[in-house]
């Protein structure tokens, strides 16, 4: 998985100073586009070696430290965890939401409904209808507001 420095530094919760500073001491890295990339994988291999070496150097001075390999393992996958909730947390931004889907179905329907509203006294007055034609317009259209509001309903109870 390829991150750039301030994800790096995110993940093994350093500063962009210490990922800079591994580079220095010899952190693989791949550049794409003028971008500096690691592989987290790599990172932590990296880290790993450098931890044996500074073993190796203990070893053979008086400091006593150890290294613990089931440490570093959970290490790394928890960094994984991490670079995979960054993930989902950038693709969570490229969809849209269902209660922004639900607030414009719902304004649509509203704006719908106000249109439709006007139709009988629109058709009355363009098409000179009687009042008792004009009734039957109207009581069309309160049927077709009936089937939207049931629509609507229907509609909130599927996704709330």
């Amino acid at each position: 998985m390829q991150v750039n420095q301030t994800e790096t530094a995110e993940i093994f919760g350093v500063s962009t100073r210490t990922v800079q500073r591994w580079v220095d001491n010899g952190l693989k890295f791949n550049k794409e586009n003028n971008n500096v990339l690691f592989d987290v994988l790599t990172v932590h291999k990296y880290l790993l070696q450098q931890a044996r070496d500074a073993l190796l150097r203990d070893e053979q001075g008086d400091t006593e430290r150890y290294y613990d390999l089931d440490l570093e393992r959970a290490k790394l996958a928890e960094s994984q965890r991490k670079r995979i909730d960054l993930d989902i947390a950038s693709r969570q931004r490229e969809l849209i939401e269902i209660e922004d889907i639900s607030k414009v179905l719902k304004l649509t329907i509203t704006n719908s409904k106000n249109k439709i509203l006007g139709i009988s006294s629109k058709a009355a007055s363009r098409l000179n209808l009687s009042h008792d034609q004009a009734r039957v317009i109207e009581l069309l259209v309160r049927e077709i507001l009936n089937d939207l509001a049931k629509c609507v309903d229907e509609f909130d109870d599927n996704y709330e």
